[in-house]
C-alpha cells in the first residue's frame, strides 16, 4: 500500500463530530481507528474534521456501500467495477499511477536465470500492452524498469521501441545460447528448460500469472506456478527461496527504493535476488551532487537496466479512489485526489 502525508490529519483520541464525519473504506472495529484534524498555529481547519475508517470483506461490498451512501469514499475502487460507477452518474473516479510495477522477478543464483541472454528473451517474450488491455482492465502503463514512469528526469523517452514483443528474436536468443528445443523418440516436444515461480495469491498476480505462462510455453519456457500468500511470499523473497515470483514490486516514487533493490549496500533487501549488474549505476545516483549529474545518472542506470534486466518488468499498475455524492472535491485536483484531502467538503444534505 503507497504511503500518503495525512495533512492535518492523524490517529488521536478525540470525539468524533457526527456532522463533519467522511467515511473512507464493513463493521469498524479497535483495530480500525478514526483520524482526526489536528491544526498548526495559523492554518486554518480542514472542513471535513473526523475520518473514519472502515475496512470490507470483498470488494463488492465495499462498492454496494458506496452506491448507498455508507460510506463516501473508497480508497481503491476495483477495476471492474469503474464502469458500473461512473453510470451511477454522482459518483466521480480519481484514477492515477500507483509506484508499484508488476513483475517478473528472477533469482540471479539461478544456473539458467542468471544469463543475460535468457533475461533478454524472456523480456522479448512479452506483449506488455495485451497484459494491460486483456489482463488488467485496459488500465497501466507498460513498464521497462523500476524506476518510475513520471520522474522529472524523464528516463523513459525511447521505452516504447524497446519494449515491443518479438517472440522470434526471443527464440533466437535461446537457440543462441544453447537451450534448443528437442523432441523426444515419441515425438514430444520438451521445454527448453522449466522454472518454479511463486505468484501472489491475489487475482490480478494470478491472471497476469497464468498469461506468463502461456506466453513462454509458446517459446519452450515453462513456467511451474505455485500461489503463495502475501506474508510467505515476504518471506521467501527476503531469504532468496525461490527461483522466480510474479507480483507487484514498489518502485516509489524517487530513486530511494531502487537505490535499496539495487545498489551496494549491507542494509536488508526486500528481495534477495543476487542481481549486481546495476550496482556501481545505482551507486553514481546516489554519489549526485547536482540535478544535471543526477539526471545523467538515473538514465545510465535505466540503460543498465534495459541492457542487462533483472527480471521482467511488466507494467505499471493504475488504481482510483471512488467519491460519493455527499463529499465536493476542489476543481483543480490532479496526481492522487487524497493529496488535496485538508480541501475538500461535505456538501449541504437534503432537508
Amino acid at each position: 500500500m503507497e504511503a500518503l502525508p495525512a495533512g492535518p490529519f492523524m490517529e488521536t483520541e478525540t470525539e468524533t463530530d457526527a456532522e463533519t464525519d467522511a467515511d473512507t473504506t464493513a463493521d469498524t472495529t479497535a483495530d480500525e481507528p478514526d483520524l482526526h484534524a489536528v491544526v498548526a498555529s495559523g492554518e486554518d481547519a480542514p472542513a471535513i474534521r473526523t475520518i473514519k475508517i472502515r475496512r470490507f470483506e470483498t470488494p463488492r461490498a465495499a462498492v454496494a456501500a458506496l452506491l448507498r451512501d455508507e460510506v463516501d469514499v473508497l480508497y481503491e475502487a476495483p477495476t471492474e467495477t469503474r464502469a458500473l460507477l461512473r453510470a451511477e452518474g454522482e459518483v466521480h473516479l480519481f484514477p492515477h499511477l500507483k509506484p508499484y510495477v508488476m513483475t517478473l522477478g528472477l533469482n540471479h543464483r539461478h544456473p539458467i536465470l542468471r544469463r543475460r541472454d535468457v533475461r533478454l528473451a524472456m523480456n522479448a517474450a512479452i506483449d506488455r500492452e495485451a497484459l494491460i488491455s486483456q489482463v488488467a482492465g485496459g488500465v497501466g502503463v507498460p513498464a521497462a524498469d523500476m524506476l518510475w514512469h513520471q520522474h522529472w528526469s524523464r528516463p523513459h523517452g525511447g521505452d516504447a521501441a524497446l519494449l515491443r514483443v518479438d517472440k522470434v528474436r526471443a527464440g533466437q536468443l535461446l537457440d543462441e545460447g544453447g537451450l534448443r528445443r528437442r523432441t523426444t523418440p515419441d515425438g514430444a516436444v520438451e521445454a527448453r528448460f522449466r522454472v518454479a515461480c511463486l505468484v501472489l495469491d491475489a487475482p490480478l498476480s494470478l491472471r497476469v500469472a497464468g498469461r506468463l505462462q502461456q506466453a513462454y510455453a509458446d517459446i519452450g519456457i515453462t513456467l511451474d506456478l505455485e500461489a503463495v500468500a502475501l506474508p510467505d511470499l515476504v518471506a521467501r523473497l527476503q531469504r532468496g527461496q525461490f527461483d522466480a515470483y510474479v507480483s507487484p514490486v514498489a518502485g516509489g516514487f524517487g530513486m530511494g527504493r531502487p537505490y535499496v533493490d539495487l545498489g551496494t549496500h549491507d542494509h536488508p533487501r526486500l528481495t534477495d535476488h543476487g542481481y549486481t549488474a546495476a550496482a556501481a549505476a545505482a551507486e553514481r545516483v546516489r554519489a549526485a551532487t547536482t540535478d544535471e549529474m543526477l539526471s545523467r545518472a538515473i538514465h545510465d542506470l535505466h540503460r543498465v537496466l534495459i541492457e542487462d534486466p533483472p527480471g521482467v518488468s511488466l507494467f505499471w499498475e493504475e488504481t482510483a479512489r471512488a467519491v460519493g455524492r455527499r463529499v465536493e472535491v476542489p476543481a483543480d485536483s490532479s496526481g492522487d485526489v487524497l493529496g488535496t484531502l485538508s480541501r475538500w467538503r461535505l456538501r449541504d444534505r437534503a432537508p
